[in-house]
């Protein structure tokens, strides 16, 4: 693969692990303490005031994801297929 996109999940460990780039959305983690050693990857996290929470339930609205927009991964994706 060129480039992987996924969330907080075992999928950017494995990523990183062979040198795959990849970008990663990160909401209600911590990206200080889930992020994999890497050298080529984007980090998308707003890192909104009620983030990191953990919590299964948000009375937020999942704003640390809304606030998340596909144009920003999108360009995400494409500094690593130039």
């Amino acid at each position: 693969s060129n480039v992987l996109l996924s969330g907080d999940s075992s999928p950017i460990h494995v990523a990183s692990s062979v040198n795959t780039p990849f970008v990663a959305i990160f909401g209600p983690t911590d990206p200080r303490r889930h992020l994999p050693p890497a050298k080529k990857y984007k980090l998308i996290y707003k890192g909104v005031k009620c983030s990191p929470c953990y919590s299964p339930i948000c009375s937020k609205k999942l704003k640390c994801l809304t606030e998340i927009k596909a144009d920003e991964v999108f360009d995400a994706i494409c500094e690593f297929l130039k």
